[in-house]
């Protein structure tokens, strides 16, 4: 039923008689809504909004943000605060004067509070004391509601939020709406299925048509008690509160039969920060549960308005447990993704579907996390924040990106200097290169090995320490039989049929990979037949022209195979998120090595032997300006790409908004409706990884050749963290969150690049180097310092890797803490009830008489013995000594 108390205790009943039943007798959209038009937001087109009680506004003065759309994408480039906000008083667009009567607002108000059964606290704020709950729900309901700062306009009740996910769908086929049409009549009859569904479940919905009517909204809101529900049903992990979780320690359990007794003792960790650095309560997870006992231990979500009810619900805890009642059978099982590419006749017209930002924290983020004049070793407090709200996917990302960053300090500063010295001595072949050589592999394991400490250590700050990350893919479709296990309904794929796509995506890329060695070869084919002209200029030119020929080449077979390897990771149907991203991983940076590396290593170790020449004087000095010139294009033009391009498209969407408003004379439009026209957002970090895994190849791999590289990578990272917040905020949508504990595979790809640096930067040290410090060595001589290079080097970082465990004591311990106030504090797991003292069998003194008696007589002796033929046997193939002499006697 529409109220069932099962379902949703603390939502308001639809009326105050007797529940109706869920299926009324005709089938009809209209018809099945239309006793519910007021909670579902299908108000009729010409229902007049009662104006806003006196002294109420729908802006802060005290944290005033720019409300109408240009001001909510860039606040301090443009955008104007409107003078007057007004009520539609029919279809979007047609704004008329507020109502002034007084009474008929009355009435209404009272009809609705009567039909929703509204019991609303009063919310006493700053400049609004007298203004009622039930005011702000009436303004709740307005489509118009401008993006503010922090009101409790924007909140139901007083939960302390509002809308989280929005769908949007097409019209039936054939409708034309009209300004009497109500948004629920023109949903599609499977659309009209998915919103009772999640009614059913509890959900509260808000529909309404966009400003051109062509499509239609509907707002999702999980109310706190469905969200309390969800989370015990599916154990969602949270972080409790340290005061609380001590006090509950410390006090123990007793038994409520015997109160002498304690059930679980209490417990008292030894507090002393030499022995472990956190605080013995402090990142204690535990799984929820809706008992008053255990809810009470919860760290609630810090708000600044005064009356919300206080939760650990943040925002990416909400969309995490709407993410599990679509994907989990015994809830809402719906699949969004499928249902937008579902295009027949019969589907549900889904056109789009995503997460609501948040206003208030998209401000708090802006001003604290994009700071331009920060030192990447600050800032670490402001990752919880991004936690909460984007996941801790894209969170670890920036952690990780912050932590590279950090440790590029110091080879970025040293790089520097030997650059310098290159210059100063004009020669790419130094005598401090080889020594800095060592030194950046040497760091490069140094970074690894403290980024798993500082991985571990922020997976037991999060609480995702072994958490099960490895989800099932909305996009992966198959047959739906009984499982072999428990016959249940599930999706089979046929691992035949996979296998033979796997083998067309490796003989896919191996074809591009091959495309990729044609145009290098093309390229420095034309280098070839440049320098071999004889032309001056040519000669001078030709370098400089093939490097950055093979920079355009980089960008544009970059782009162009991306598409291609996405479409053949679709076609491979991978079930799990873990699986597609590994394949998609392993696609990706395979054929990325080879378009971006592939003319280092020709210049390095085959130019010479093929054409005869390098072009310069040296090979090194070929190579420096090829990895100058395309590391230089791929940052300049990588940032343009990622940054200044989405940011022009969105100014460009914004103003082409801004003038359909201005045709319409709309002076306010729904915030669904702008957060719509914003780039999509899947919440992957993949790109970014593979920008970073790239970034460090060049870094690592061919360091001989330019020491400044690490310099450039850091000056790079210091942008990118913002550029990269900027586009999060500013330009996408906002992407449902992940959960994540480590950066998977993209380690590997890292650690593969440090050792693989050793062998390269040996090489070109040994056979491209015409002398190393100033010794012309033999063949001989470069094939042993070759050898012997590399084997120092890898011993140094293996001894660094020993060095460093992959996890701190520190972290250990905290592990063990959360594992044990886990079990014993949260779950209330009892103390084990067996009594050891019953094997005690025999009394002390009983025991002293015991040993007396036995051990009295002198006399005693075993009964066991053993002969001295056994003794000799006892090893046959060796005889003993003695044997051996009786022998010789007998001789």
């Amino acid at each position: 039923m529409w109220g069932d108390s099962r379902l949703a205790p603390d939502l308001p009943s639809v009326s105050s008689k007797k529940p109706r039943p869920l299926r009324p007798k005709s089938s009809t959209s209209s018809q099945l809504f239309k006793p519910h038009l007021d909670e579902l937001g299908g108000q009729h087109p010409k229902a007049r909004w009662p104006p806003l009680a006196p002294g109420c506004s729908l802006l802060t003065p005290e944290k005033r943000w720019h409300s109408d759309v240009r001001g909510a994408l860039f606040p301090r480039w443009i955008g104007r605060v409107p003078r007057s906000l007004r009520r539609s008083t029919g279809a979007p667009g047609e704004h008329s004067e507020l109502e002034t009567n007084p009474e008929p607002v009355r009435r209404k108000t009272r009809k609705r509070r009567r039909d929703m059964k509204l019991s609303l606290p009063t919310v006493v704020r700053s400049g609004e004391r007298g203004r009622s709950a039930a005011d702000a729900s009436l303004l709740d309901n307005d489509v118009y509601a401008t993006w503010t700062d922090s009101s409790a306009l924007a909140k139901f009740t007083n939960e302390g939020y509002g809308f989280d996910y929005v769908l949007v769908f097409a019209p039936a086929p054939g409708l034309e709406p009209s300004a009497e049409t109500a948004p629920v009549d023109a949903l599609r009859p499977k659309a009209t299925q998915i919103l009772v569904r999640m009614r059913r479940f509890g959900l509260q919905l808000k529909l309404f048509w966009s400003t051109s009517r062509e499509r239609v909204f509907v707002k999702i809101r999980l109310p706190l008690q469905v969200v309390k529900m969800v989370a015990d049903l599916v154990n969602i992990s949270l972080e409790t509160d340290p005061e609380k979780l001590r006090a509950r320690a410390q006090a123990g359990l007793r038994d409520p039969e015997d109160p002498r007794r304690f059930l679980i003792e209490p417990i008292l960790p030894n507090p002393r920060r030499d022995l472990c650095k956190f605080d013995p309560y402090s990142y204690i997870y535990g799984e929820y549960d809706r008992e008053d006992e255990r809810h009470e231990l919860f760290k609630v979500e810090s708000r600044a308005t005064i009356g919300v009810a206080k939760h650990p619900f943040s925002g990416s805890l909400r969309l995490k447990i709407f993410q599990e009642m679509l994907s989990n059978r015994a809830l809402l099982h719906i699949n969004l993704v499928h249902e937008a590419k579902d295009t027949s006749e019969d589907s549900a017209g889904l056109v789009a579907h995503f997460p609501l930002h948040d206003a208030q924290q998209v401000q708090v983020l802006s001003q604290v996390w994009i700071s331009w004049c920060r030192w990447p070793w600050k800032g670490a407090e402001h990752l919880e924040l991004v936690r909460h709200y984007f996941g801790e996917q894209v969170a670890l990302y920036f952690c990780f990106i912050q932590h590279y960053t950090v440790h590029l300090s110091a080879p970025a500063a040293v790089g520097l200097a030997v650059q310098t010295n290159v210059l100063s001595t004009m020669t790419t072949q130094a005598a401090s290169v080889p020594v800095f050589i060592v030194f950046l592999c040497c760091w490069a394991i140094v970074m690894l090995e403290f980024w798993k400490r500082k991985e571990a250590e922020t997976a037991m700050k999060w609480g995702t320490k072994g958490s099960e990350v490895s989800r099932a893919r909305p996009e992966f479709y198959g047959e739906e039989i009984g499982s072999p296990v428990t016959g249940l309904p599930m999706i089979y794929y046929p691992p035949r049929t996979k296998r033979r796509r796997s083998l067309y995506s490796i003989c896919s890329v191996a074809c591009m990979i091959l495309i990729v060695i044609t145009v290098v070869a093309a390229i420095f084919a034309m280098r070839f037949y440049l320098i071999s002209s004889g032309n001056s200029v040519q000669v001078t030119v030709a370098p400089v022209a093939a490097s950055l020929l093979n920079a355009l080449s980089i960008l544009v077979l970059n782009y162009w195979y991306r598409e291609v390897a996405e479409q053949l990771n679709e076609a491979e149907n991978h079930r799990t998120h873990d699986e597609y991203e590994n394949a998609l991983i392993l696609k990706l940076f395979a054929f990325q090595f080879v378009n971006n590396y592939s003319s280092f290593f020709y210049i390095a170790f085959a130019q010479l032997r093929f054409e005869g020449t390098c072009g310069l004087n040296s090979c090194m000095d070929a190579l420096a300006i090829n990895m100058a010139c395309i590391f230089t294009v791929d940052i300049t033009v990588g940032n343009i790409l990622e940054t200044v391009v989405p940011l022009l498209k969105a100014q460009r969407r914004v103003n082409k908004l801004l003038d359909d408003m201005e045709g319409s004379g709309l002076e306010t439009i729904s915030v669904c409706e702008f957060e719509a026209q914003q780039e999509p957002n899947d919440g992957g970090t993949l790109d970014d990884y593979l920008e970073l895994a790239v970034q460090f190849g060049y870094v690592v791999l061919f360091a001989a050749a330019l020491p400044a590289a690490p310099f450039m990578a850091w000056l790079n990272n210091y942008f990118e963290m913002r550029f990269d917040a900027l586009r999060l905020l500013k330009v996408l949508q906002r992407p449902m969150p992940r959960p994540a504990d480590t950066i998977g595979s993209w380690l590997l790809i890292f650690q593969t690049l440090a050792i693989a640096s050793v062998i390269t930067n040996a090489a070109l040290i040994c056979f491209v180097f015409d002398t190393i410090w100033d010794i012309h060595w033999t063949t001989e001589g470069r094939l042993w310092t070759f050898i012997i290079f590399q084997y120092f080097v890898f011993t140094c970082m293996y001894v660094i890797e020993i060095a460093v465990p992959d996890m701190s004591t520190d972290t250990e311990i905290q592990e063990m803490r959360q594992d044990y106030l886990g079990r014993r504090v949260i779950m209330r797991e009892a103390t084990d009830d067996d009594n050891f003292e019953e094997a005690l069998l025999v009394g002390q003194k009983e025991a002293e008489r015991y040993l007396a008696r036995v051990g009295a007589d002198h006399r005693e002796e075993d009964e066991d013995s053993i002969d001295a033929q056994h003794i000799r046997d006892f090893l046959p193939v060796l005889p003993s000594r003695r044997h051996v002499s009786q022998s010789e006697d007998v001789s």
